[in-house]
């Protein structure tokens, strides 16, 4: 037996069958599509109300954040970032200068013979003011007291050096604070 078909149909009648055969693929295709887009469209539903939800709660806590900058009394921001930009030179311009632990391991490198220290307190220059430091402690005798005090002094960064009078008030274990004016812009 062959397996070849034969088409007793004329030429007409056959291009008239493909082309509805063409036809209904193309309807039945443009209808799946249509389908499909519906369904899709759909499916899109919960996610656009969400989005549209969302839109609403920022705008809300846009209109918050607002209420409050005006509030609380930030409505320039210009006015912010000046004041940030004037903290940062100032930062800027501690960080050049000495800090006080090497002040203090200054003091501390001196000769300190019968001296024992027992505080300091350091006051960072600002704006043009020079810097403090206060040196506690006893010496064992006035000439000790003297020799120290001379000795700091000398040191580059103190400018002067104020130690009262009435600490050479007793003979021994004289207790004293020296009050240093620190300036670093001497080499």
């Amino acid at each position: 037996m062959s397996n070849e078909l034969t088409n007793l149909l004329p030429f007409e009648r056959r291009e008239s069958l493909s082309r509805d055969y063409l036809f209904r693929v193309g309807t039945f295709a443009c209808a799946l599509l249509g389908v499909v887009f519906i369904v899709h469209g759909l499916l899109l539903a919960p996610s656009y109300t969400y989005v549209r939800e969302q839109k609403g709660i920022q705008e809300q806590r846009l209109t918050e954040l607002t209420e409050e900058r005006a509030v609380s009394g930030f409505t320039d921001l210009t006015a912010r970032v000046t004041a940030f930009t004037e903290h940062a030179a100032s930062l800027e311009e501690l960080g050049t200068l000495p800090s006080a632990s090497d002040s203090i391991r200054a003091i501390l490198a001196l000769p300190r013979t019968d001296i024992l220290l027992s505080g300091f307190t350091f006051s960072a220059p600002q704006g043009g003011d020079a810097g403090r430091m206060t040196v506690t402690g006893t010496a064992a005798t006035r000439e000790a007291l003297r020799r120290f005090d001379g000795a700091l002094n000398e040191l580059s960064f103190v400018s002067a050096s104020d130690l009262p009078l009435s600490a050479y008030a007793k003979e021994r274990d004289i207790p004293f604070a020296i009050s240093l004016t620190l300036d670093f812009t001497t080499p």
